[in-house]
């Protein structure tokens, strides 16, 4: 029986966000924007803004290679002509739960605030896995009730913001392991996408009579930038962070795609089950799949 453990993996200072942590964050999404190339992003996001103006629900989503990943969310929020009040970035439970480096954590909590400052905010679910893995490893109980009680809270609070002028942003497959060298030396691209939330938000809005408006987005080669589990940059990135100090345009990195924004309508008449959660995903992961090059596709292939 595997010993009893806690949650809280380090050391809470690291949570302690400064003001040098808030203009750090500022200065890494800025690197990684800048090593990044934006694909296909002022009409599509043009159109995406037009679905909201027309009282859609706007739901943003992607693969998920990197934490900082979210540096394209960002983007894309600060783009838009016409946004809602507020949106909701969904995040797995496990990424607070011990899992980060101190550094990684800090980091993140600077990102999440500085976001925060403009009104995007995070909630965090665990995942059915999460669970298992807290389970397997010997977490208390009572920790573990109390994550899935706050993961309830948060998809209270998103299926809530359907009926207001909120929106949300969601990495579907709530791990980058599909940027992560495995044994072989290779990545596997992406992973099939078990988890319900997207099916639940989507059949929500269907039952409330309420339109959304969803967006993909592909996220390739960020590990170019750094490796999906770490936080130091590349050579790669360190060379291209380095010429633009000396007043030189870097090579870009990584690439972002956007997708045609699509609607909840124009999926249930192509048929899609929106009660069936495993036709949902594909189908919306089948979206970003083509934003991908074919060897990042993996499942989605």
């Amino acid at each position: 029986m595997p010993q009893e453990r806690h949650l809280e993996g380090f050391d809470p200072s690291v949570q302690e966000v400064t003001l040098k942590d808030i203009r750090n964050a500022q200065l890494l999404l800025r690197r990684i924007d800048l090593l990044t190339e934006y694909t296909n992003s002022d009409d599509r996001v043009g159109r995406f803004s037009d679905l909201i103006d027309s009282g859609a629900y706007p739901i943003i989503y992607s693969n998920h290679t990197h934490h900082l990943n979210i540096a394209a969310f960002s983007r894309i929020w600060d783009a838009l002509d016409v946004r809602p009040q507020k949106a909701y970035v969904i995040v797995a439970h496990s990424l607070t739960a011990g899992k980060q480096t101190p550094d990684l954590a800090r980091r993140s909590n600077a990102i999440k605030k500085l976001l925060a400052s403009n009104n995007l905010h995070f909630l965090e679910v665990a995942r059915p896995k999460d669970i298992e893995e807290y389970r397997q490893s010997g977490v208390v109980e009572e920790e573990i009730k109390r994550a899935q009680r706050q993961s309830a809270e948060s998809m209270r609070t998103v299926l809530e913001s359907i009926s207001d002028n909120e929106g949300l942003f969601v990495f579907p497959a709530g791990t980058t392991e599909e940027a992560v060298l495995d044994k072989d030396g290779v990545r596997p691209g992406m992973l099939e996408v078990r988890t319900p939330i997207m099916p639940h938000v989507l059949e929500r809005a269907m039952r409330k009579g309420r339109e959304v408006a969803l967006l993909p987005v592909g996220n390739a080669n960020t590990f170019r930038i750094a490796e999906p589990r770490g936080t130091s940059p590349t050579i790669s990135a360190k060379l291209g962070i380095g010429m633009d100090m000396l007043g030189f345009v870097p090579n870009k990195l990584a690439k972002v795609v956007i997708g045609e924004p699509y609607t909840l309508s124009e999926m249930a008449t192509e048929g899609t089950d929106l009660r069936a959660s495993n036709e949902v995903n594909d189908y919306v992961m089948g979206k970003v799949a083509m934003l991908l090059p074919p060897e990042a596709r993996g499942y989605y292939k």
